[in-house]
């Protein structure tokens, strides 16, 4: 399958330690094979396509300050609440996006072997996007500068309207140590928990102290956000494991338990949370709403592909960073048909409908 297979749903540290590290260390890992290059380049092509059509949906845009009435009052004080501090954090988490569905899966030809992790060079990619120049663009999703103590942070001053200049701060993380689940599990063990960390940490801590979250990865039937090697269940022999539903994520519901805890014990709650991920709507959406009721949602309806997420990630991201609201926002998450059906945007100022 190609890099636009369809990804089933498949169904925690001091945060700045070690970061630099640890991408050498995935460099020299990886460099002998050349595949994750290979993925890296791949959304990276896909990722500037998806900025292109949002150039156009920019040529048309109306932000907050512009827009009249009461939408226009409801959307400024959004981003007021979320910027009051002259910052907008957001947190940008791939969760640990294994290939698990009992079957092999090549990529150029290649056998990856056991439930391969595709964040990495998604991830790779997304940063490689956002920090190209803003010369001949008319996103707002451009001109990033990467942080030198920190690989994962990157920051660009943008002026609204008003006159204020704001921060906007992405902190992008990814979960997996290596495409190689046997690696993740063995050789990179260590590597691995460390970066399971800084994800938890990013993620679940931005519940805390974020204006808005972003998660990228499987729901797992209700288990997830996750960012750990997916836990398997005893296969068959001479086939590959799936995901332990049963035994693990629907029994234990480790991602969702945790989110909730977070949310309950927060005093500065996330104005936006984002579940890109297989039917997130089902899985989530009544327990954070009734947990945190005044956060705006992005979810999902159905199954979906990797691209849709990274598709609906990029648009979310241009629409925070240009202060978008109602239509205009909705536009640059719903790209294509199927998010037209599926990306669903809830609780958000100067929207239309549910």
């Amino acid at each position: 399958m190609g890099m636009g297979h369809y990804m089933r749903c498949l169904r925690t540290s001091t945060y700045f330690v070690g970061i630099l590290l640890i991408s050498s260390a995935l460099q020299a890992h990886e460099a002998s094979a050349g595949i994750a290059d290979m993925m890296e380049s791949s959304y990276l092509y896909q990722l500037r396509s998806t900025r292109s059509t949002l150039g156009g949906i920019s040529k048309q845009a109306c932000r907050h300050e512009d827009c009249a009435g009461e939408t226009s009052r409801s959307c400024e004080a959004y981003y007021q609440r979320m910027e009051r501090d002259g910052v907008l954090d957001v947190r940008v988490a791939f969760g640990y996006m294994d290939v698990s569905m009992g079957e092999p899966y090549e990529y150029a030809g290649r056998d990856l072997g056991q439930s391969p992790a595709l964040d990495r060079p998604a991830a790779r990619a997304l940063r490689e996007l956002l920090t190209t120049s803003c010369s001949w663009s008319r996103t707002e999703a451009c001109g990033f500068t990467q942080r030198a103590d920190d690989e994962s942070v990157l920051e660009k001053i943008v002026r609204r309207r008003s006159g204020a200049q704001v921060l906007v701060r992405l902190r992008v993380t990814h979960a997996s140590a290596s495409l190689s689940h046997e690696d993740n599990t063995g050789t990179l063990r260590q590597l691995q928990s460390q970066l399971t960390a800084l994800s938890n940490e990013s993620f679940f801590g931005g519940l805390h102290q974020a204006d808005a979250l972003l998660y990228l990865g499987h729901a797992r039937n209700g288990g997830g956000p996750d960012f750990t090697p997916v836990v398997l269940a005893p296969a068959a022999p001479g086939k590959l494991r799936k995901p332990n539903y049963a035994g693990h994520y629907l029994a234990r519901k480790p991602g969702l338990t945790r989110m909730l805890q977070e949310l309950r014990a927060s005093a500065q709650r996330p104005a936006m949370i984002s579940l890109l991920a297989c039917s997130s709507d089902r899985h989530f959406t009544t327990s954070l709403r009734r947990a945190s009721p005044d956060t705006a949602l992005i979810t999902t309806g159905d199954l979906i592909y990797y691209d849709e997420i990274l598709n609906a990630a990029l648009g979310n991201i241009e629409a925070l960073v240009r202060g978008s609201c109602g239509d205009e926002f909705r536009r640059n998450l719903q790209l294509t048909p199927f998010a037209q059906r599926e990306v669903l945007l809830r609780n958000f100022p100067g929207q239309v409908g549910p």
